[in-house]
């Protein structure tokens, strides 16, 4: 049984490549045979660059558009994480699109990938998740990401060489001391990255045939979450 956490820690998943397909492309011919599978119209299907690939490549932006996947993988490790479901976090997932998702602790998100972008389409366009609902597991507001830096004023933290690099006890010491941590989920090419100057890096990287890269967001998610855990007792 997981002790109930006493104060919530704020977890900012930030520029996330989630959101509906824009109007640009919606005559581009992948988004119409997408959309005509989907049985559905453009505007209410997810920008996916699995699917939308060669529509991607007419829109600015488009090195870090179209990637829930990203997204869902990295909500899946924070919501099922121990901190989480004692309560211990307040979850907002700031998009590319100026929208911000503020996702309750409690909710349980499809594993399943279609599933998931399901439930985001439904979520883009009802507002949130029950629709009607008078407390949602799911809300969307519009709010820009340097609104929500200003409001929490969260460490930010990176991966492999950006930032100054600092050991997991002192990222999750410094963390728990700012109340709020953001985790970019995007390449370094986005805007936002290049302002990100006091970003503390944990230095992770991985081996892979391109050379050394810098771990995956749900990856410093996971570990940063388990030393937090530690450091408050959470089992």
């Amino acid at each position: 049984m997981c002790r109930v956490a006493t104060e919530r820690l704020v977890v900012i998943l930030g520029e996330a490549g989630l959101e509906t397909i824009p109007r640009e492309v919606w005559g581009h011919p992948s988004v119409y045979r997408y959309a005509r599978k989907r049985g559905k119209p453009p505007y209410r299907l997810l920008l996916d660059a699995a699917y939308h690939h060669q529509a991607l490549r007419r829109l600015p932006g488009r090195e870090y558009r179209g990637r829930p996947d990203i997204v869902h993988l990295t909500l899946l490790a924070l919501l099922d994480s121990p901190l989480c479901v004692s309560g211990g976090c307040e979850v907002v997932v700031a998009t590319v699109a100026d929208k911000a998702i503020r996702v309750k602790p409690e909710t349980r998100l499809p594993r399943n990938y279609l599933r998931f972008t399901g439930l985001m389409e439904q979520l883009l366009a009802e507002g949130q998740v029950p629709p009607g609902s008078q407390d949602p597991l799911l809300a969307l507001e519009d709010t820009s990401l340097n609104h929500i830096l200003a409001t929490y004023r969260p460490l930010i933290v990176a991966a492999g060489d950006e930032g100054s690099t600092v050991s997991l006890d002192e990222l999750a010491r410094r963390t728990l001391e700012r109340g709020a941590v953001l985790v970019p989920t995007t390449p370094k090419t986005t805007p936002t990255r290049r302002l990100l100057e006091a970003a503390a890096s944990l230095g992770l990287e991985v081996a892979t045939p391109r050379g050394l890269e810098g771990a995956e967001p749900w990856t410093i998610v996971s570990r940063l979450l388990c030393r937090i855990e530690e450091l408050r007792g959470i089992l």
